[in-house]
C-alpha cells in the first residue's frame, strides 16, 4: 500500500511546491536604461536585496502637493512587498514611506501578474508618445495645442539594480479624449497602472 501513497504524496506536495518556484522567479525584463549606480528606490525603501525588482505607479501634481506612490517589490527569494510613499513639493511638509505586507497566499497572484505583464510586453511603450499636446486640425489646416494647467502626471517605473524603464504621461485620459496622436501608447500606460492599482487592492 506505502507504494501508492509515496507518489501520490509527491503530486500532490512536492509539485505544487515546484510550480510556485516556477513563477516565482523574476523573469527576464528588457529595461530601457542602465545608470552607473544602484536605483535610488532600494535606499528609499530600505531594501536590502539589490536585485529586487521595483514596480511603481505614482500620481504627481499641484493639487496633490507632491507625489503620491504605490511599490510592489519582487524578492528572490519568492517574497513580495508592497509600499507606499509620499515626497511633497512643498519643503513644509514631511516625506513619508510605509511598508505593506502582503499574505502568503496571495503572492501567486502578484506573481502571475508580473509574468503575464512581460508575456504581453505590457511594460514596452513608446515613450515619445505620451506627451504630444499638438494635433492637425483637417478642417482649418492648422495645428491645434492643448495646453492643460495644474494637471496630474501619471507615472510608472521599473527598477532592478542598476536597469531602469521609466514613463509619465501628462493628463493621458483628456488627451486620448480629444483624439490627440500617441492615444495607444497613452491607454496602454493607463491599462498598465490601472492593473497594478486593482491588484493592490485585491490582494493585501
Amino acid at each position: 500500500m506505502s507504494k501508492y501513497i509515496i507518489p501520490i504524496l509527491f503530486t500532490f506536495i512536492v509539485m505544487p511546491i515546484v510550480g510556485f518556484s516556477q513563477i516565482s522567479k523574476i523573469p527576464i525584463i528588457e529595461f530601457n536604461r542602465k545608470i552607473e549606480h544602484t536605483n535610488s528606490y532600494t535606499s528609499l525603501l530600505n531594501i536590502k536585496d539589490t536585485n529586487a525588482l521595483i514596480v511603481k505607479i505614482a500620481y504627481a501634481g499641484f493639487w496633490l502637493k507632491g507625489e503620491n506612490a504605490k511599490y510592489i517589490v519582487y524578492y528572490n527569494t519568492g517574497c513580495v512587498r508592497k509600499f507606499t510613499s509620499f515626497q511633497p513639493s512643498d519643503s513644509s511638509l514631511k516625506m513619508t514611506v510605509d511598508k505593506i505586507n502582503v499574505k502568503k497566499i496571495h503572492y501567486q497572484y502578484y506573481w502571475n501578474f508580473l509574468n503575464d505583464c512581460v508575456k504581453k510586453n505590457s511594460f514596452s511603450i513608446n515613450e515619445r508618445n505620451l506627451n504630444i499636446t499638438t494635433k492637425e486640425d483637417l478642417e482649418k489646416g492648422s495645428i491645434v495645442t492643448l495646453s492643460i494647467s495644474d494637471g496630474t502626471d501619471y507615472i510608472f517605473g521599473l527598477y532592478q539594480n542598476n536597469q531602469i524603464t521609466e514613463y509619465n504621461s501628462y493628463m493621458p485620459e483628456t488627451y486620448i479624449k480629444q483624439g490627440y496622436p500617441g492615444a495607444a501608447d497613452r491607454q496602454k500606460l493607463l491599462n498598465l497602472i490601472n492593473g497594478i492599482t486593482d491588484l493592490m487592492k485585491k490582494y493585501e
